[in-house]
């Protein structure tokens, strides 16, 4: 695949991504509720049923409004979590924040946007735990709630019809990005992992109306490529931190420079996002829980072997060479996992730590150089020792 190639298919993203902002704008000039959401744990399904434009907030996500997120939140508190609300700030276009309790730093991300910025935080309890029978109470309980809150707000009538119609939108989004992932399963995968991540980027940004419509023209300018390269790329999965578009530099040093491919992930903003389907049952409620409660996984869950398991679920699968660990200054769910993901995986990893300064960008050039190189040489060690 050639950089042309790759550059057109991004391009067509952006200008689909540029046309949504433009609409939200009008629409929240209009009087629309902009709901923004920070994780995978709000349901833009709960939203829309509600009356609700869902918008997870990734745009304008980088080393600026970090810098305007600090001045607030203390210096040791995730990149992501200072950002977030930097943007924010500066780019005060939500009407109201939709959002689980998860990581402490997170939940602390939002109280600082409802006292610093005046948007409205409405924030659901979100049990660590998953697997008591008290927790589906509390989560469903506070479902009941965002709703109330959401509807008062839009003055919409929320019916259980009206949420399972979007249940079904969203799980048809869902369902044709598993296709295109499954397709990274190919000795030499039509979809950089870049691209990939830009696509669910524009799917959960566009919502399914906007989104669908070009399904057909994403496929057929995936499926239609030529291999990426004619010999097989080195295959990395990715994990860590949240992925925004500010980190494509990484991905141009794992995949631009060095000529492999991510061919999964197990980041929020990646394949986690649409793995997950809901029951399009008529307890719109209960398939929500079930979907986003019992079955999304997380490294801030207890007991965590989810995790693990999915991680392992990918591996199998897209049988990468290799993991690309990156996790946020600060990051610490991520952080704390680094040893048990080296412990429990048998292939090579590497960790590293950013923010958004891309201030160590040739330590982290350099480290991803040697890691591949290190590949290479068990490679070729294990072919001589089976000739």
């Amino acid at each position: 695949m050639n950089n042309n190639t790759t550059n057109s298919f991004l391009n067509f993203l952006s200008h689909l991504q540029e046309a949504r902002s433009q609409e939200l704008t009008r629409l929240k000039k209009d009087g629309a509720l902009i709901a923004g959401y920070l994780c995978n744990y709000t349901s833009p399904e709960i939203i829309e049923a509600c009356g609700g434009v869902p918008v997870r907030i990734m745009q304008n996500i980088h080393h600026g409004t970090e810098n305007v997120g600090k001045r607030y939140i203390q210096h040791d508190s995730c990149s992501y979590c200072k950002a977030v609300l930097g943007s924010l700030l500066e780019h005060p276009n939500i009407s109201c924040i939709v959002s689980g309790t998860t990581c402490d730093q997170m939940r602390r991300t939002n109280e600082y946007i409802a006292e610093k910025s005046h948007i409205p935080v409405f924030l659901f309890a979100n049990p660590r735990t998953y697997n008591k029978p008290s927790t589906e109470f509390l989560f469903k309980r506070e479902l009941k709630w965002i709703i109330a809150e959401l509807t008062a707000l839009t003055g919409t009538i929320f019916s259980e019809g009206r949420l399972i119609e979007r249940i079904k939108q969203w799980n048809t989004v869902r369902r044709f990005l598993h296709y295109i992932h499954s397709l990274r399963k190919s000795p030499a995968p039509p979809i950089t992992g870049w691209e990939m991540f830009r696509l669910i980027d524009t799917a959960f940004f566009l919502g399914p109306e906007q989104f669908l419509p070009h399904s057909g023209k994403i496929e057929e300018c995936i499926t239609s490529r030529t291999a990426m390269n004619s010999e097989k790329p080195l295959r990395i999965l990715f994990a860590g931190s949240i992925v925004s578009p500010d980190d494509e530099y990484i991905f141009n040093l794992i995949e631009g420079e060095n000529g492999a491919v991510v061919v999964t992930d197990i980041v929020c903003t990646g394949v986690r996002w649409f793995y997950t389907l809901a029951k399009e049952d008529k307890d719109g409620i209960n398939a929500l829980y079930s979907s986003y409660h019992r079955e999304t996984v997380c490294p801030h869950r207890r007991p965590n072997e989810p995790l693990f398991a999915f991680t392992e679920s990918q591996i199998q699968g897209w049988k990468p060479d290799g993991i690309i660990y990156r996790t946020h200054t600060f990051c610490h769910p991520w952080a704390f996992e680094t040893q048990t993901f080296k412990k429990r995986f048998p292939i090579p990893l590497l960790h590293f730590d950013t923010d958004y300064s891309h201030s160590n960008i040739n330590q982290i050039r350099t480290r991803i150089r040697a890691f591949f190189e290190m590949i290479d040489a068990k490679r070729v060690e294990t072919q001589h020792r089976y000739v």
